[in-house]
């Protein structure tokens, strides 16, 4: 799953703990989980609101 915040793709969160990467203008994904119910969730670290997007891989 990918997570777009104004247009741009994600990356994951590198920095440990990974609110040290964390600037006015990064964002980052912290974790992705599978959920017992197939469901999955992403937690999305970052300081600002903006537009937001998700993408499977494989959708049209």
């Amino acid at each position: 799953m990918a997570v777009y915040r104004n247009g741009a793709i994600l990356t994951d969160c590198t920095a440990v703990p990974p609110q040290q990467a964390l600037s006015p203008t990064t964002a980052c994904v912290s974790l992705r989980e599978q959920l017992a119910d197939g469901d999955l969730r992403l937690t999305v670290l970052t300081t600002d609101a903006s537009v937001w997007g998700s993408r499977c891989r494989g959708a049209r």
